[in-house]
């Protein structure tokens, strides 16, 4: 049963219509840069080489593999490393560091999805679009839960209390 006063409450449904609205955002992109630029097998305009899709590739295996990582686990080590409060008011503030990982994540992994369909609509080679589409696979599978929620809570409501 839900606690009314739990703070996940009031910060789940406004973080599921954040990370929503960035899955959203990069569908509406591909749909678009599918249909205004339809893929014709060797289509490369004005015949130049295909090394945007390259950087862009190259760069979202870099953010996510290395930077996204780095960056959450930063962010979980600060969320972690707060002062001995009272545990609603601890729970509160992790519930926050929550959201914010969460956005975070979302948005790194939009702009690379992002980042490659630019590519795309430039050199029009097919695989950009399907590194989009893993990326906003990877974005659905990140969606933010209840369960998630919680499992991250104890988790690092654990790590604090272990200080």
């Amino acid at each position: 049963m839900k606690d009314p006063s739990h703070p996940l409450n009031n910060q789940l449904p406004i973080l599921k219509i954040i990370a929503g609205s960035f899955v959203g955002a990069v569908i509406i992109f591909m749909v678009i840069a599918v249909v205004l630029f339809p893929f014709e097998k060797g289509d490369v305009p004005g015949g130049k080489p295909v090394l945007i899709s390259y950087v862009a590739l190259a760069v979202s295996l870099l953010v996510l593999l290395v930077i996204r990582p780095l960056v959450l686990t930063a962010m979980t080590r600060s969320a972690t490393a707060i002062a001995e409060v009272d545990e609603l008011e601890s729970e509160s503030h992790l519930s926050q560091w929550f959201q914010r990982c969460t956005i975070t994540e979302h948005a790194l992994l939009e702009a690379m999805g992002i980042l490659n369909l630019t590519a795309y609509i430039t050199e029009r080679q097919i695989w950009s679009v399907l590194v989009a589409t893993a990326i906003i696979l990877w974005m659905v599978f990140r969606f933010p839960s209840r369960d998630r929620a919680q499992r991250w809570l104890e988790n690092h409501a654990g790590d604090e209390n272990r200080r």
